[in-house]
């Protein structure tokens, strides 16, 4: 993992998390959602700020979706905010990007397929490809009805807290955990070949017209 001091916000599954590291040390945080999860992200934020010098970041990630409308805004607030405040370069990472890092990682497949649940009996569909920097660059993207895919066609790889409603009415699909601590990694990744922004720029957001997601 890079040496650049980095922290990454991830809201897009059934917890919140947050990954940092600081002087080659790794925190993080996770926090199931609940009335009082906010408070207790604020709590670790501030501790780790006692602790060290926002100004001293390489950058701020956090994970843009698709996923959680909800947690994603909470992790865009915070990200956006500690960027502002520290004048530190804020990045996006996106959630099937992520998964496709994570896929990698254990199967070694250049080329990754993954499937995460859009609601609606819908499912989104991508395809990303890892290019000569380890980054992965997304291909193509679609929310599909579950009634039309075929997953059998490709190895599909989804997220654990994704995967009941995958099983249930598509078949079969691996699934991964993701740690704070992949994400780092990742995020350590993106940092070497991106230049990064002050602000957020609306098209770093999923915005879903008529059952597409741009």
């Amino acid at each position: 993992m890079s040496q650049t001091n980095l922290i990454c916000f991830n809201g897009v599954g059934a917890s919140f998390s947050i990954g940092f590291l600081y002087d080659e040390q790794v925190s993080s945080f996770q926090s199931p959602s609940s009335k009082n999860q906010l408070s207790h992200i604020l709590n670790f934020l501030d501790d780790q700020k006692k602790k060290h010098s926002f100004e001293k970041l390489g950058s701020i990630a956090y994970v843009n979706g698709p996923g959680s409308f909800t947690g994603i805004r909470m992790a865009l607030m915070l990200a956006q905010g500690l960027a502002f405040e520290s004048a530190v370069r804020l990045m996006p990472i996106g959630s099937l990007e992520l998964l496709s890092y994570i896929a990698w990682k254990a199967t070694g497949m250049e080329t990754i397929h993954t499937v995460m649940n859009a609601y609606s009996k819908e499912l989104f569909i991508a395809e990303y490809h890892r290019d000569s920097n380890g980054t992965f660059i997304l291909k193509t993207i679609n929310t599909l009805s579950d009634k039309k895919i075929n997953l059998a066609q490709h190895n599909y790889f989804s997220f654990e807290f994704d995967q009941t409603m995958i099983s249930e009415r598509s078949g079969d699909v691996q699934s991964f955990k993701c740690s704070p601590t992949e994400l780092l990694e990742y995020h350590a990744i993106k940092h070497k070949n991106f230049m990064g922004h002050h602000y957020m720029k609306p098209e770093f957001l999923y915005v879903r017209e008529d059952s597409a997601w741009k």
